[in-house]
């Protein structure tokens, strides 16, 4: 099946959205199948649910048509693999493409960026979850803090901008859950204004916030420097269907510079 007609630039961070869980075609669930590697078709028929199913489905055909297109390969051609931490990426040896995916709920958001590291985390906004008490386990005492002076009303959005942002930072770095969540923080000077990181990072961080959707909180975190920020694009993407540009409502953006160092797992 013919690509879209999709231009990917190496000056921006692209986010590209799909709900998987709207997909009612057999006929692309098939398309999407036949990408996978011979692994990831084990792997698919391993999952047990049908929706998890189809995200992975949806997750890799995204991830291969969109890298075949940067690249300039056939999707079937690309061999994905991960790190120790589990960060994956793709195994080529002329690309510095850097992928990251997560979803949720329905929703998968994947973010695309050349020669540099980048972490995406999405997440719906849950009412049966205990936000303080998450908070007081896995938050950085600042974090906590501010959080718990909030209005209750306020206290779950706040919550979910803090989740997806940290999430975002230790995908970005590659580190994954080895690293500890209360370790470092993310704090605001009052609610929608710019975002400071506890302690600063040892390299410069670009951090953007939004909504791709009602009841959703994405945040998306890329390792550069100072004199290389990049402007951020959204896209609503289906592979093989539909890619269409789109205004992100944007809940937050940030360049957090520090002195030049590697990040290191803990």
């Amino acid at each position: 099946m013919p690509h879209l007609n999709i231009e990917i630039g190496r000056d921006a961070i692209s986010i590209y959205c799909c709900r998987y869980d709207r997909i009612d075609e057999p006929w692309l669930l098939d398309q999407y199948y036949n990408l996978l590697s011979r692994t990831e078709q084990q792997r698919w028929q391993g999952i047990r649910t049908k929706g998890g199913k189809q995200c992975f489905l949806v997750s890799r055909a995204m991830i291969r048509t969109l890298l075949a297109t940067a690249i300039g390969c056939p999707p079937t051609a690309l061999t994905l693999a991960a790190n120790a931490q589990g960060k994956p990426f793709v195994d080529h040896p002329t690309t510095r493409w850097q992928f990251n995916l997560s979803h949720s709920h329905g929703l998968i958001t994947l973010a695309l960026a050349y020669d540099t590291d980048v972490g995406i985390d999405v997440e719906r906004h849950r009412h049966n979850i205990e936000t303080l008490q998450l908070a007081r386990h896995f938050f950085h005492p600042r974090e906590y803090q501010q959080l718990e002076a909030l209005p209750a009303s306020q206290q779950q959005p706040h919550f979910f901008k803090l989740w997806t942002l940290k999430e975002a930072y230790v995908k970005a770095i590659g580190c994954g859950l080895t690293y500890a969540f209360d370790s470092f923080g993310f704090t605001f000077h009052s609610p929608g204004s710019e975002i400071i990181m506890h302690p600063s990072p040892p390299s410069t961080i670009n951090c953007w916030l939004m909504q791709p959707e009602l009841n959703y909180t994405l945040a998306s975190i890329t390792l550069s420097q100072p004199s290389e920020i990049r402007p951020l694009k959204l896209h609503d993407y289906l592979p093989y269907r539909h890619c269409t540009p789109r205004q992100p409502h944007s809940l937050g953006h940030r360049v957090i510079a520090a002195p030049s160092a590697h990040s290191q797992c803990i």
